[in-house]
């Protein structure tokens, strides 16, 4: 099972050939602050009202996974971690991190900074 990462979510959106046909026939899963950040970027669009299309059909797609007391815990240990490290993430990634390790999940993106992420399996679809 794989959930996709913002970043790569907007690469699909945005029609790049190399990730659509990789995207074709792949089940996946959208977090909650993915499609938050997707529509946030829709309706900031110059063609908004396309966008918001968009991603609407796109998310309609999706299994999209939302947050529960699990995740939080998740949340709060790796973002305790991270900071320890010195390697903190941006607070939407610590939340789509945490939901890829309380369902144990692959998580699809092309942000190297999920390697800092101890025990998250990732898959980087523009390598």
């Amino acid at each position: 099972m794989r959930l996709l990462d913002t970043s790569l979510a907007i690469w699909i959106l945005r029609g790049r050939p190399d990730i659509e046909d990789l995207a074709v026939g792949t089940p996946f899963f959208l977090p909650w602050v993915t499609m938050a950040e997707l529509f946030t970027g829709a309706f900031v669009s110059t063609v908004a009202s396309r966008d918001i299309a968009a991603v609407r059909s796109f998310c309609q797609n999706a299994d999209v996974l939302y947050p529960d007391a699990g995740t939080c815990e998740h949340y709060g240990d790796l973002a305790a971690r991270l900071r320890k490290k010195g390697k903190p993430l941006p607070t939407n990634d610590i939340w789509i991190a945490a939901l890829a390790l309380q369902h144990d999940m692959i998580l699809a993106t092309c942000d190297p900074h999920f390697q800092h992420v101890p025990g998250l399996k990732t898959e980087n679809w523009l390598a």
